[in-house]
């Protein structure tokens, strides 16, 4: 039937029909548009309201939003840990010689993919950005993820080739035992020649996550770890029996079968670009991921020097300690992982709120400081959670790794340094996913190098101090605790992101001070 049509303005009401206000989402937002004027909020094409008014869990940013990101991401960066353990389990199954030969390839291999994870963790970035222009935003994404993939492919190509040809000598330099050098280089051989499909997979994941569609990303992840676990039942044991080599193979194929999925689901988010990404990307296309590539190479390089830092002191304790701290670092690195999928959360997120706070959105400037909470908060408390199961690994599961009691002895003791250690690190995480989305990386590169420098210095002191394995660690959570203090700080400030976003929201309360018994718009629209 036909809609009656309105009264003449000023007509009174007709009898019996009662006088509807338009509120919800859409009402707040007109009213916010009146008090403060026009925000640069984009609208939807087809019916002209707000993307947010028409899509409210695109502009959600409760917890329930941020762990419905964080836990499928979990399984992604636990997966690659598990698929580890896996290759380990089977190889040492059927040769010692074999597994000793496994911890220097594994490092060599792990060590070229790990010094390329700047560029997934540039794609997150750039690609969350250009889906939230208004305007040719996913036209912007596919070509910033045609960028990367192709950045990927090249880059991924010849890191491969140097394992490829250039093993023997790295292996070399390692000072690994020439019976070893046989079966390590066997797996350097197979796994660095699919570097190139690792770093695809990576970028292509990233993309996936940009769109906070972690479950896809974290579905393709899991498939690729059970292929992983058949491959090394079948080339490991029984029938083939291949050892080494046979784990070798089995992760080859595990990254392939990753590689695929994660492009398939990049492709149904309409993000495959419609170019090839065999074309080298020209020097104006490759301008934003190089800003992002310098800045996040250096901070990978400085947490390499950290660990590196640490295992030398270690290894200066004798070889008992140096046992210890080889489990703890272990377990350190594990739970770490679990911190990881905050980061990615602020870095997929947060950036949209940015631009379109910067752009004089109220709401959305509320929307970043909100969201930065409930990420932060989120992550605290399951770093307490994180930090006890690391006690209870080290005190209660310490003798299913050695049985020898002095080892057991120096774990212990230093396990409350490697608990409060691990909160510092799932809240600096957390902070770092913050500061990558707002783009401070001059601010990032100097507090790293810097905080890097205490930690060297901390560790010299403590060895003179005797001070051991605690030492170790102290070193390490002071480092980790003087990032997190001195981003804060700089993450709230009038040049930091969250500062900037609250000057915006400042602004607008004061020029629009609220009527008797209303909230602010901004307040109200959050």
């Amino acid at each position: 039937r036909r809609r009656p049509a309105p009264p003449p303005p000023g007509a009174p009401a007709r009898p019996g029909m009662p006088v509807v206000s338009r509120g919800g989402m859409l009402g707040k937002l007109q009213e916010q548009q009146q008090r403060y004027g026009a925000t640069k909020e984009p609208l939807d094409a087809a019916t002209g309201e707000s993307k947010a008014a028409a899509n409210p869990d695109e502009d959600d940013v409760s917890v329930k939003k941020v762990l419905r990101f964080a836990l499928p991401a979990l399984a992604i960066f636990l997966a690659n840990p598990a698929m580890s353990f896996i290759d380990t389990a089977f190889v040492g199954w059927g040769s010692s010689v074999e597994l000793a030969a496994l911890n220097p390839a594994s490092l060599l291999t792990g060590t070229a993919v790990f010094l390329l994870s700047f560029l997934p963790r540039a794609t997150t970035g750039l690609v969350s950005r250009a889906l939230a222009k208004s305007e040719g935003g996913n036209a912007a994404a596919k070509q910033e993820t045609r960028v990367a993939l192709s950045a990927a492919l090249w880059i991924g190509s010849a890191m491969g080739l140097g394992l490829t040809l250039g093993g023997r000598a790295l292996l070399g330099a390692l000072q690994v035992p020439a019976e070893l050098y046989a079966p390590a280089m066997a797996y350097v051989r197979i796994v660095g020649a699919l570097t190139p499909a690792t770093i695809i997979c990576s970028v292509a994941q990233a993309g996936v996550l940009a769109t906070q569609a972690s479950g896809a990303a974290a579905r393709s992840v899991i498939i690729a770890t059970i292929f992983n676990f058949c491959g090394d039942l079948l080339f490991c044991q029984w029938p083939l029996q291949k050892g080494i080599a046979g784990a070798a193979l089995a992760t080859a194929i595990a990254s392939v079968v990753a590689c695929t999925l994660q492009l398939r689901a990049l492709g149904s988010k309409n993000l495959l670009p419609d170019k090839s990404i065999l074309r080298p990307p020209g020097l104006q296309e490759a301008l934003p991921l190089l800003k992002y590539a310098g800045p996040l190479s250096v901070i990978v390089l400085t947490r390499v020097a950290g660990y590196s830092f640490a295992s030398a002191a270690a290894v200066k304790l004798g070889t008992t300690k140096l046992a210890a701290h080889q489990v703890l670092n272990t377990l350190f690195i594990f739970f770490a992982c679990f911190g990881e999928p905050f980061s990615q959360c602020g870095q997929a997120m947060l950036p949209k709120f940015y631009d379109r706070g910067q752009n004089g959105d109220v709401a959305a400037a509320q929307r970043a400081k909100d969201l930065f909470g409930n990420i932060f908060r989120a992550g605290a408390t399951g770093a307490v959670g994180l930090a006890a199961a690391a006690a209870m690994a080290v005190y209660f599961g310490g003798s299913l790794v050695t049985s020898d009691a002095a080892v057991l002895a120096a774990m212990r003791e230093a396990c409350p340094a490697l608990a409060v250690t691990l909160v510092a690190l799932i809240l600096a995480v957390c902070v770092d996913g913050a500061m990558v989305a707002a783009q401070d990386f001059g601010w990032i590169i100097r507090n790293n190098c810097f905080a890097c420098g205490m930690q060297a210095g901390i560790l010299v002191l403590t060895q003179k101090w005797g001070w051991g394995l605690n030492g170790i660690w102290a070193a390490f959570f002071c480092r980790l605790a003087f990032y997190t203090a001195a981003s804060l700080r700089r993450l709230y400030s009038p040049k930091g992101g969250l500062g900037k976003m609250s000057a915006i929201v400042d602004a607008a309360n004061a020029e629009a001070p609220p009527a008797a018994g209303q909230q602010p718009a901004a307040a109200a629209a959050a």
